[in-house]
């Protein structure tokens, strides 16, 4: 059993730690684990369009390192370096959702739902509330991935980077329509034209063409990875394959504390407990949440032919719709676990 940490220094506590990566990746899963067993304020999403004012100008921007963004620094700063408070970003709730509107009481099939979301807003706060007086803190983000160098240049921020299987982060996002919008970020990639200017011309063709949702949400795992890849390749940040982390349990688990500065690694009872964002109460069993190539059974050929065709039009090789597990080299693999520089793992070419 681990023991938790209770001295906290003044140098500590205001170092930014970062869990990221493209959301249903296991991000939460990650947070919440390290949040528990180290005694920190976990910091949800500060780049959520739609939870957080402000937000919408930033999410999934594509930055180098050297990019100056006074804006953006200044937007990101109370999260990382202050003392933000809000009822997403503590408490993962949409104020939305559970403000009375005259809507909510129209019907009782709405009124049931408004109170639906009030139960599940207690059971958060009543998680969470502890949080709110550590010292330490540690940041999910999901919407920066193409800004991690940038991040940690501008932050000194201590990051790791989690990635896993496209064909289980994708079925995963069609199972929640409401709250994945695969158009809106293929509509925001289009703009960015710095991003434009460094994906090569078989990913910017795909980006003009039409896209079915599947196609949509498969090209959007591409350009956000592979950058990100790119990223932590440059910069030192360490990647996590979601995979490995579940097979290889306390090893990259060490791995993930060390890398982030932290003390105390996460015992079996909080690695076993499904993510809150993900399963919350529809978690019957916490061994089943694991079972990484449960998604083998449930695709269907024409979405495994999309996002393997997706894949290869991006030059993507460390997947494959035929392999659950992430597909590396022994050298790429061990560079990777150190952080370190590595040959050409992303696989996406990019122009410069």
């Amino acid at each position: 059993m681990s023991t938790r940490q209770t001295d906290v220094s003044s140098t500590a506590a205001v170092i930014p730690r970062i869990v990221a990566g493209v959301g249903r990746s296991g991000t939460t899963w990650v947070q919440d684990a390290l949040a528990q067993a180290n005694s920190m304020r976990a910091v949800f999403e500060p780049l959520h369009p739609q939870n957080v004012q402000g937000a919408d100008a930033f999410a999934h921007r594509c930055l180098f390192a050297n990019d100056a963004e006074r804006e953006l620094h200044d937007f990101l700063s109370p999260f990382l370096r202050g003392e933000f408070h809000s009822l997403w970003a503590d408490y993962r709730i949409e104020s939305s959702r559970v403000r009375p509107r005259l809507r909510d009481f129209a019907s009782p099939r709405q009124f049931k739902r408004y109170l639906r979301a009030c139960s599940t807003a207690y059971r958060r706060i009543s998680r969470y509330r502890g949080q709110r007086r550590y010292r330490l803190r540690i940041t999910k983000f999901i919407r920066a991935n193409m800004m991690l160098g940038w991040i940690k240049k501008n932050f000194d921020a201590k990051i790791v980077f989690i990635v896993r299987h496209p064909a289980a982060v994708i079925l995963s996002q069609m199972n929640a329509p409401h709250a994945w919008n695969p158009q809106s970020n293929i509509a925001r990639y289009r703009r960015d034209i710095q991003l434009m200017e460094m994906l090569d011309d078989n990913t910017s063709k795909l980006l003009g063409r039409n896209l079915a949702d599947v196609e949509a949400l498969a090209l959007s795992w591409c350009i956000e990875n592979g950058v990100a890849l790119r990223q932590c390749r440059e910069s030192g940040i360490p990647l996590v394959y979601y995979e490995t982390l579940v097979d290889r349990g306390y090893p990259e688990w060490q791995r993930i504390t060390a890398a982030l500065a932290l003390h105390v690694v996460p015992d079996q009872r909080l690695i076993a407990q499904p993510s809150q964002q993900a399963w919350g109460d529809k978690a019957k069993s916490p061994r089943l949440v694991r079972q990484y190539a449960s998604w083998m059974k449930r695709i269907d050929k024409p979405t495994a032919t999309t996002i393997q065709d997706t894949l290869n039009a991006t030059g993507i090789r460390f997947y494959s719709i035929d392999q659950a597990t992430p597909i590396t080299s022994a050298s790429d693999s061990a560079a990777l676990r150190g952080g370190g520089r590595v040959g050409n793992v992303t696989g996406i070419t990019f122009r410069g």
